[in-house]
């Protein structure tokens, strides 16, 4: 993959204030929802919808995703069969629940100071990167990723301020909650080699599945 270099320092690595660093994430927060005014005719990852694969339906896109690193997940010998089966299943399930999302708005889902690149003399915004898990869903899809519990970043946005203790809603965060943390666990052990992030996140993920 060939892109433009732009000079700029990463924001984790900038030497900012508090002050200075809240105002860029206030930044980061109009960028995110200028991404969410974006809409397509389709669900699923960018990725996929660039080789083809588009979903219909909201569901149709979130269980394909689990059902393919689950997958792989056992095979590698990170999942047993029942620990497969048990999360699918609770997509599966969901699939009504899931299908009340019939919009598909354009979602960064990555983004935290390792993704932000700031000007070196201005510390501005120059860029957000890193869109390769970029996808077409639920804005609240966004805010379930672990990388996205951020107060100052949360706090001007509408769908933050007003979050929605509707049962449907608050099991459907519950569900997008489970898939950052299936995925987490994909990338610590099939990727990354990393025994103890990978653990963590399998735990959590199988916590959250036995309370929805």
């Amino acid at each position: 993959m060939i892109v433009q270099y732009i000079p700029s320092v990463v924001m984790s690595k900038a030497e900012l204030t508090e002050e200075r660093r809240n105002m860029i994430y206030r930044q980061m927060e109009i960028y995110l929802a200028k991404f969410h005014q974006v809409t397509g005719d389709s669900f699923g990852f960018l990725s996929r919808i660039c080789n083809g694969k588009k979903f219909d339906k909201w569901s149709d896109a979130l269980i394909f995703e689990v059902a393919d690193m689950t997958e792989r997940l056992e095979k590698l010998g990170g999942f047993n069969t029942e620990e497969t089966q048990t999360l699918r299943h609770q997509f599966y399930k969901s699939r009504e629940l899931l299908d009340e999302i019939r919009t598909p708005h354009l979602l960064h889902t990555d983004l935290w100071e390792e993704n932000v690149l700031l000007d070196r003399d201005t510390l501005e915004i120059a860029a957000i990167i890193d869109s390769d898990r970029a996808m077409y869903g639920d804005k609240d899809f966004e805010f379930s990723s672990p990388w996205m519990d951020n107060s100052i970043l949360k706090e001007g946005y509408d769908s933050i301020i007003q979050e929605s203790t509707n049962p449907n809603d608050v099991k459907r965060r519950k569900l997008y909650q489970m898939f950052f943390c299936l995925l987490e666990t994909y990338v610590r052990y099939g990727e990354y080699n990393n025994p103890e992030l990978y653990e963590t996140h399998k735990k959590q993920e199988l916590f959250i599945g036995s309370i929805i």
